[in-house]
């Protein structure tokens, strides 16, 4: 069947405007209705404490609204059916006040923010590619800094994917409640801009001192710390070992192409730390001594050995999206979005999910309303593109009519991929 609602029905079937309506927004606006008609929205925790925000079809943020129950949310969603809707990071006594004084601040929950598209080189990927990307960044967030670094409890920390082409990283927890910004700050430098200085990561070790003409003549051996070192000597030890146990059975080409993915490390420095590494026979190699006392010598020289750290590093940090996504984190009065709502840009569900399920979660597939998908809708496309959304490939191609369900038109139609023509 084709989409049959209020004015956007009539529209179409009359084939012409009718009054100054917008056939794009009207479609949107209709499929949201549907959704917050039958959708249960849970609030977030202290709603009482909660400012809200919302965009609606007429534009602008709407913001300090409070409400009192989950009742009381519900019912506005399904009246104003919002095409984004936001709830804020932070605890106020008062967060429907309309100054932030008046508000009265009492905390905030820790956010992390990563988007897709502002993730390195991701002009140059399809969104399906991009989301790998980003998953990949969160998971070592959440898994390396959050669970073990930091030492939250899974149930401290809560995940949520935006809707749009991120996940959003939600730490309740007492002992981040009260920090500031300063502090925030200091907590996403410590993930994002670890020391350079390889003197403070690995051990530089005396192994002989002798004297001429009244001198100390020291000679030095470099060495990983152990693995268990808190903070981030132990995770290089961590890193190091795990490259060696990922790369040891990997064809050299492979292992040179992902060094030289290093800015910095060039062809040269490439097959230098490559042979410094698997040169030789087993058991004498120098990922063998790596292995066995944690070694660094077989490098040889500082600069070949420094580049590798260095490499193992960038590896580590976590791409945070540098300005663009950096402020979330450091913001006590951000507005982050609502999980259980809809993303106007891509009529995706904001999806909360447990560590476990992160896993195993494709958001093109997994934050697709079913409510979407009993009903086609015809558009026309604006450029050729094809993407894939519930296990189904859409190919639409400029200025050709194409006809898709619901969900998909929301997509489309929220990325400007296509247009509804009347």
């Amino acid at each position: 069947m084709f989409i049959s609602v209020g004015r956007f029905s009539e529209t179409m079937e009359s084939g012409k405007p009718v009054g100054n309506t917008n056939p794009r927004l009207e479609f949107t606006k209709a499929m949201f209705r549907k959704y917050y008609s039958k959708a249960n929205v849970q609030p977030p925790g202290k709603l009482i404490n909660r400012e809200f925000g919302v965009i609606t079809e007429r534009g602008g943020m709407w913001r300090h609204l409070g409400f009192g129950t989950p009742d009381e949310l519900q019912n506005f969603l399904k009246k104003q059916a919002p095409i984004h809707a936001y709830h804020s990071s932070a605890y106020y006594t008062k967060p429907n006040a309309r100054t932030m004084d008046e508000k009265t601040w009492l905390g905030a929950d820790l956010i992390f923010d990563l988007d897709a598209d502002h993730i390195q080189g991701s002009e140059n990927m399809t969104i399906e590619m991009m989301f790998e990307k980003v998953k990949v960044q969160f998971k070592k967030l959440v898994h390396s800094y959050l669970l073990d670094d930091f030492g939250f409890d899974e149930n401290d920390v809560k995940i949520v994917f935006s809707g749009g082409r991120g996940y959003h990283a939600h730490v309740s927890n007492e002992k981040v409640l009260r920090l500031n910004s300063h502090e925030r700050r200091e907590i996403v430098d410590y993930i994002t801009k670890p020391s350079t200085n390889i003197d403070t990561l690995v051990r530089k070790v005396i192994f002989s001192n002798e004297r001429f003409k009244d001198h100390d003549n020291k000679k030095y051996i470099y060495r990983l710390y152990p693995r268990d070192t808190p903070g981030w000597r132990g995770k290089v030890t961590a890193s190091v070992l795990d490259f060696i146990d990922r790369t040891e059975k990997m064809p050299k080409e492979n292992v040179i192409d992902e060094l030289e993915s290093h800015r910095g490390i060039g062809d040269t420095l490439a097959l230098k730390i490559y042979n410094s590494m698997y040169l030789g026979k087993p058991g004498d190699r120098g990922i063998d001594k790596m292995r066995s006392d944690l070694n660094l010598e077989p490098f040889g020289e500082d600069s070949v050995r420094n580049s590798f750290i260095n490499h193992i590093v960038k590896e580590m940090t976590v791409d945070l999206g540098g300005e663009t996504d950096e402020p979330v984190t450091s913001d006590i009065k951000r507005l982050i979005r609502l999980p259980g709502s809809v993303h106007g840009k891509t009529g995706l569900v904001v999806r909360t999910m447990t560590v476990e399920e992160l896993n195993g979660f494709l958001p093109l597939r997994d934050s697709v309303w079913p409510g979407f998908e009993k009903s086609t809708v015809k558009l026309m496309g604006l450029e050729d593109y094809e993407v894939k959304l519930k296990n189904t490939v859409f190919k639409v191609k400029k200025d050709t009519e194409t006809e898709v369900p619901e969900y998909a038109a929301l997509f489309l139609l929220g990325q400007k991929k296509c247009d509804i023509r009347i």
